[in-house]
Order: structure tokens, then C-alpha cells, then sequence
């Protein structure tokens, strides 16, 4: 099979890659396209920046993931099964913003900010199967309107018993990093309590560097707004954070083809 066509699309991915720095691994690239003819150019990019451009690595991680999509099916996950999950509004995509209308981010075509609420979470409600096709399915829908997305993550309410939970997040950290690399732009962390600096601890080793560089714990009180508005445009910010969006008018779920439910309140 001839090599890919380098066309001015595949350049501009190439040329944001991270670790690129203007040397396009077009060589790399088009190693992993020959052994994956199906794959599409933006899924063997993030695969191969993933694994910093090693073909054999990403050859490997890839083949992994697409075995994984064979036989977990995340495309067949419904709302209807995640009845408990979705209702609470703890996750909520807030929406989507072109190139020319990000601020700080590097990418082609769009960005979705994602918020994700500790306050709403209710991880003793529902099973670790449907925490996981929860992230899933979120991560699968949001991928029709955005290859890449921005988490606004605000910490506030993380409770000791959350502890008790962190299969569950060492499954979000898996979902994200085995099947959506090189996906997420930032993870900006919200008004963290101290309380959470013990669990932190054992969560960040299940973090490989790549995706532990985009966390970010933004300061507290006057300086958290500044922080935000260099990650998130002001229109996809919700007013709590110091943006002009109202959180009152926004969809849970807010992803494409699923039907609006009416979100928890926080205790």
C-alpha cells in the first residue's frame, strides 16, 4: 500500500503534535499507517504521540485498543444504562469553541470543555461497570463534535469516603489514557481541599508523565478566574468561576444525540 499523502490537513495536525517541535514524525506516521490502513490520521497521531513516536509502542497500544473496542462495544453504550451516573450532573460537557476561538490551546478543529463536579458525585450509588461506561460514553459522544477537550475539575466537596472509590478514578485515568490519548488538552483542578492531597498521592502514580503534564492545580480566590480564562474561553466558563456562562442553562449531559435530564443539587 503507497504511503499517505501528506495534504495540508495532515500537515497542520503534524505540525501541533506535542514533543514536534516543527521535526514531523511523518516517517513514524506513515510506518503505523501501513501496519493499520483502516485507522484514520488523527487516531494514529494521538497513538503515536502517546508512545513519543515509537512505532513498535504505538503499534502495540493501538492494537490494544482496537481489540478493547471489539469486545467492550463503547460505541453501543446508551444513556438508558447509565441511569444512575448521568442524572447526578456531576459530568457535563459545556460545549465546544473552533481554533479561532480558543485562546491558548494548540489544535485543529474543536475543543470541548467538559466539567466534572466532585460536589454532585455520588460514587455508593452506582457500580464501577457503570462508572466506566459512564467515562466512556462520554468520551465516546464528545468525540462527534471534538477531538480534543478541556476538564474543568472542581475539587470542591471531595469527601474522605470519596477515598473509597478510587478504582473508579484509577478507571477513569485507564478509559483516558489506553483508549483516548492524547485527547485531553488540560485538566484544570478546582478549589482542591487539603483533604485530598492523601488521595492524590495515590492517584498520581497511576498517571503516565504525558497526561500528568496537563494537570493543572489552579490557584484559589482572585487569581483562579485569570488562570482559567488562559485555558477556557470566557463564554464556555461558568459564572461561579469568574466566565459568563450560566450553569443554570446548561444540558446534563450535553452531548450529542442524548436527552436532557434534570441535574442533582448538591448537598
Amino acid at each position: 500500500m503507497p504511503p499517505r499523502e501528506l495534504t495540508p490537513e495532515l500537515e497542520a495536525i503534524l505540525s501541533s503534535l506535542p514533543g514536534s517541535r516543527g521535526n514531523w514524525p511523518l516517517d513514524q506516521f506513515q510506518a503505523l499507517s501501513a501496519k493499520f490502513p483502516k485507522a484514520d490520521d488523527q487516531t494514529l497521531l494521538r497513538f503515536l504521540a502517546a508512545r513519543k513516536y515509537d512505532v513498535d509502542k504505538a503499534a502495540a497500544m493501538l492494537q490494544h485498543h482496537l481489540e478493547w473496542r471489539a469486545s467492550y462495544q463503547p460505541e453501543a453504550i446508551t444513556q438508558e444504562r447509565l441511569s444512575r451516573s448521568i442524572p447526578s450532573g456531576c459530568w457535563r460537557m459545556l460545549g465546544t469553541l473552533r481554533r479561532d476561538d480558543a485562546i491558548s490551546l494548540r489544535h485543529t478543529g474543536s475543543v470541548g470543555v467538559l466539567w466534572i463536579q466532585l460536589s454532585l458525585w455520588r460514587p455508593d450509588e452506582y457500580d464501577l461497570a457503570e462508572y466506566t461506561a459512564m467515562v466512556t460514553f462520554f468520551l465516546e459522544r464528545s468525540a462527534r463534535v471534538c477531538q480534543w477537550f478541556t476538564v474543568l475539575f472542581d475539587m470542591e466537596g471531595w469527601r474522605f469516603s470519596h477515598g473509597l472509590h478510587l478504582r473508579k478514578v484509577k478507571s477513569l485515568i485507564s478509559t483516558l489514557q489506553d483508549h483516548n490519548p492524547e485527547r485531553l488538552r488540560a485538566a484544570l483542578m478546582l478549589r482542591t481541599p487539603g483533604v485530598f492531597e492523601a488521595s492524590w498521592a495515590l492517584i498520581k502514580p497511576w498517571i503516565d508523565p504525558v497526561t500528568a503534564a496537563k494537570v493543572h492545580f489552579l490557584p484559589k480566590g482572585d487569581k483562579e478566574t485569570a488562570a482559567l480564562l488562559e485555558h477556557v474561553d470566557a463564554a464556555l466558563l461558568p459564572t461561579t468561576y469568574g466566565g459568563s456562562l450560566d450553569a443554570a442553562t446548561t444540558a446534563v449531559p450535553g452531548l450529542p444525540d442524548t436527552t436532557d435530564v434534570a441535574a442533582a443539587k448538591a448537598p
